[in-house]
């Protein structure tokens, strides 16, 4: 297997099943918190920010060909998901108690995302150079749409499918990554 197959296979087959699954550690963390009656609408519409700063990364890296405008597009939503993270817990340590098992889900839900950035530079080594000027590539920001993006985890397809079906449209993906297909 090549850096690329692998990478990807880490990152459809491990961080981003690891992230939802410490999405929804998160959740409970929140619902066991009462943050509707504590830190109310705000740290709701917070973590909102989060999820759109984080899907509009993930799915420009899957579905669009990764060149110098997505890599800076993702460090962007990277850099904006750590600011509203930072305020977001301000914010909620000013009016609720931070159990430390939520400091903890918090601290691999802002870790994952950075991993997944440096995995995707790795991947895209020339573009991420060329776009701070770096090496022999010239940075390339035009928007095309990726050749073959993830076909199985089509949106459409997964949004009118039940969760077993998304679980293997996901598997398949993942398999498919795996035999280089």
């Amino acid at each position: 297997m090549d850096i690329t197959t692998v990478a990807n296979v880490l990152l459809l087959g491990f961080l981003l099943p690891l992230w939802l699954v410490l999405g929804f550690a998160d959740w409970s963390c929140h619902r066991k918190a009462d943050i509707a009656h504590t830190a109310g609408w705000r740290e709701s519409f917070m973590h909102m920010l989060l999820v759109g700063q984080a899907g509009i990364a993930a799915l420009a890296g899957m579905f669009f060909q990764v060149n110098a405008l997505i890599l800076a597009l993702m460090i962007a939503m990277f850099l904006a998901h750590e600011i509203t993270t930072s305020l977001d817990i301000s914010f909620a340590a000013s009016k609720r108690y931070i159990s430390p098992t939520e400091q903890r889900v918090h601290d691999y839900l802002t870790a994952i995302p950075l991993a997944v950035l440096i995995m995707v530079c790795a991947i895209h080594p020339a573009q991420f150079a060329a776009l701070f000027g770096f090496g022999s590539e010239t940075a390339d920001f035009f928007a095309a749409l990726e050749r073959e993006p993830a076909a199985d985890l089509v949106p459409g397809r997964v949004a009118t499918a039940e969760p077993d079906q998304c679980a293997a449209l996901y598997g398949r993906a993942v398999a498919r990554l795996e035999s280089g297909t």
